[in-house]
């Protein structure tokens, strides 16, 4: 009989395979913590306690605009007149061109950028954030022998790319709200 033919070792051996993950995992949260580590938040509330996103029909961030402010404790409203904030969101564009080639003239590296037109009131109508143009780009290379891995990078860099635009919309926000506090 082998030693993984005799009946509860398999249980065991993963018993121990999960303590030893768990234990892993703990020992890297003490040395993150101990570093002064922490996940990036916005407190937001000292300035206005809700928020309305009044977005037109080329955006896609504004459902992670939302979760964002409703992370940062604020209240996302319908209704523009109940919002102490109202973030305007319009004209998003993502452009795709290629950066460089190889020596066949087939491209090899691909530029994404995402960008869009960011403005902020407050709940009275006072300018928070003038308009402005944000965006956000990476590079990636091209894999002409799996065009499907390629496509799956380009869908997760878009994410990034809205995820990163995200980020700037909330700290800009949070300059603002530290700015209203001085």
């Amino acid at each position: 009989m082998t030693p993984l033919a005799r009946p509860g070792l398999g249980q065991e051996a993963v018993c121990k395979t999960g303590r030893l993950v768990r234990g892993v995992l703990v020992t890297i949260a003490v040395m993150a913590a101990g570093c002064g580590f922490q996940l990036r938040s916005w407190d937001l509330t000292s300035a206005f306690q809700s928020a309305h996103i009044a977005a037109d029909t080329s955006v896609t961030i504004d459902a992670g605009l939302r979760r964002a402010l409703e992370q940062a404790g604020l209240v996302v409203v319908v209704d523009q007149s109940d919002a102490g904030a109202i973030i305007r969101l319009s004209d998003q564009r993502e452009l795709r061109r290629g950066v460089s080639t190889t020596r066949g003239a087939r491209t090899a590296e691909y530029e994404m950028t995402l960008g869009l037109v960011f403005a902020a009131q407050d709940g009275e109508g006072n300018e928070l954030v003038s308009e402005r143009r944000i965006s956000a780009d990476r590079t990636f290379r091209l894999d002409q022998n799996n065009p499907a891995a390629t496509r799956e990078e380009q869908a997760l860099i878009a994410l990034e790319l809205e995820n990163e635009l995200v980020q700037r919309i909330m700290l800009t926000l949070s300059a603002v709200s530290r700015a209203d506090q001085t």
